[in-house]
């Protein structure tokens, strides 16, 4: 078998083919080639050679029974189209990889293009997630991203409805319109999964749209839910040793019911908790009052903590209330530190414990 150095297409169309774990053997294989798999019907177990370093486009499209597959560790690029059409349950992408081209898993310029995996996990090597990679995964309901991911480009998340995506923790750049933008094709995150709040703060949005929050996923019940290490957040605790939350951190948080903004926090970025429509207390520790920010010019538009009114309360500490209540005086311009100004009337003056 090792002498085998290539497959072809030999096994396309082969609608009768079961069972193919003999190839595990063919180690002088190193390429899958495109369409190599294609329309195998009845393929429901498949285990490739270690010595396989590229994998062809659509080589397991219509595989319609191949729930899983083992992806070797000398793969360092997953190619446009690598995936379209497969029907995996679960797809695990190794640490070798270091490149997602657009349309790895898929496109949706058309129907037979999409693919079917229900569940995505990206391996720490992959630092970059290009526009597109998943814009054909109309079924996908779960998708890891790895420790390496700094940067998501445009449209990169967009068009997986209804996802639950857990992020690694790493401090990430998310593009303008990395969600995408026309209806449809806007990613409605069901979830976020995340294990450290200290990094998730330092990530920088472009804008709120930009956010995976952004578009609601259930517009009835505002279904936008923040996990820590698979427990969901109602008190969500801002640690020690943050000092700065950036812009839209937060932002469309719904299970947030409380806050507490830890004593060495020094600015709240514009709209860091806007939208959190169910947060109504706030124990904010900083004894010198933390700069806020809001967009607009000579208007209280997106504010930081959004806009739930008297029902919101701010309990500061009691020792720092006037510095607070004397911080709000009001400033026009564009992205102005807010200086508490429009929640003068939600501050309330409290005795925190150390």
């Amino acid at each position: 078998a090792a002498a085998v150095t290539t497959i072809g297409t030999k096994f396309k169309e082969n609608g009768n083919i079961i069972a193919f774990t003999e190839l595990k053997y063919f180690t002088g294989i190193t390429k899958i080639p495109d369409d190599a798999f294609k329309d195998c019907t009845a393929l429901w177990k498949l285990v490739l050679p270690e010595s396989i370093t590229s994998i062809g486009s659509f080589a397991f499209r219509n595989t319609t029974n191949l729930t899983n597959i083992i992806i070797p560790d000398k793969i360092d690029t997953i190619k446009s189209n690598t995936f379209s059409g497969c029907h995996f349950k679960n797809l695990v992408i190794p640490d070798s990889v270091v490149a997602l081209e657009s349309d790895a898993f898929g496109s949706s310029s058309s129907s037979s293009n999409r693919s079917y995996i229900e569940s995505i996990t990206i391996g720490n090597g992959v630092t970059t997630i290009k526009g597109d990679t998943f814009s054909g995964c109309s079924s996908l309901k779960n998708l890891i991203l790895g420790n390496g991911i700094t940067t998501i480009e445009p449209y990169g998340l967009s068009g997986i409805n209804g996802v639950s995506i857990t992020f690694g923790n790493s401090i990430i750049s998310f593009q303008k319109d990395c969600m995408g933008t026309a209806a449809g094709f806007r990613t409605t995150a069901r979830s976020i999964k995340i294990s450290d709040i200290a990094v998730w703060c330092q990530n920088k949005f472009y804008d709120a749209t930009s956010h995976p929050f952004y578009a609601k996923y259930d517009s009835e019940n505002d279904g936008c839910s923040l996990y820590i290490n698979d427990k969901l957040v109602t008190n969500l605790v801002i640690p020690d040793g943050v000092f700065l939350i950036q812009p839209y951190a937060f932002y469309g948080c719904n299970n947030i019911e409380s806050l507490t903004i830890s004593k060495d926090v020094i600015s709240i970025g514009v709209s860091a908790f806007f939208d959190c429509d169910n947060m109504l207390n706030i124990y904010c520790k900083p004894t010198i009052p933390p700069a806020i920010y809001r967009d607009g010019s000579g208007s209280y538009e997106n504010p930081s903590f959004g806009y739930n009114g008297d029902s919101l309360k701010i309990y500061v500490p009691r020792d720092s209330y006037y510095q607070y209540i004397s911080y709000t005086e009001d400033k026009s311009g564009e992205t102005v530190q807010d200086n508490w100004y429009y929640y003068r009337s939600n501050l309330i003056p409290y005795d925190f414990q150390e």
